[in-house]
């Protein structure tokens, strides 16, 4: 506990000696309702309502999602050397494109950067973090447009 510092040695007594003072009122007050209550038990976790997976399912679903990221980012790969059409992409998306983030596929393009990418999306009206699947007929339409001008 760090007291205020004073030149002279009662200075420094005083403040000792407040500072106990305050503590024994502390422990002659009766217990208030707020110091009887006993814990109460934490809102349910997000885990709580998932089902129980064995083994063998958690290791299916993690295999599953290393052939999407690995799909994914041969995807962006074709993206940025010209032989993957992004706009095929967006009105057409596979399966395994659903949940990825559009500012990803765009930023695989050449030329495009977070600041062209941002614009784009902000003219098209649409969320930095909307997914493929998430698009509306409208978004789709204005950034397809887009990509082709």
């Amino acid at each position: 506990m760090r007291y205020r510092e004073t030149s002279d040695k009662r200075g420094w007594q005083l403040a000792r000696d407040r500072q106990l003072r305050i503590a024994e009122l502390a422990l002659e007050r009766p217990p208030s309702s707020l110091d009887i209550l006993t814990a109460m038990p934490s809102p349910p976790t997000r885990r709580d309502h998932l089902p129980e997976r064995s083994a063998d399912q958690r290791s299916e679903a993690l295999s599953q999602a290393n052939r999407v990221r690995q799909r994914r980012a041969a995807l962006k790969a074709e993206l940025k050397q010209g032989d993957a059409s992004i706009v095929a992409l967006i009105t057409d998306p596979p399966q395994y494109l659903a949940t990825a983030k559009i500012a990803e596929l765009l930023m695989a393009l050449p030329g495009y950067g977070p600041l062209k990418v941002g614009r784009l999306q902000e003219r098209c009206q649409m969320s930095a973090h909307k997914t493929v699947a998430g698009l509306n007929e409208r978004q789709r339409a204005e950034l397809v447009e887009a990509l082709e001008a």
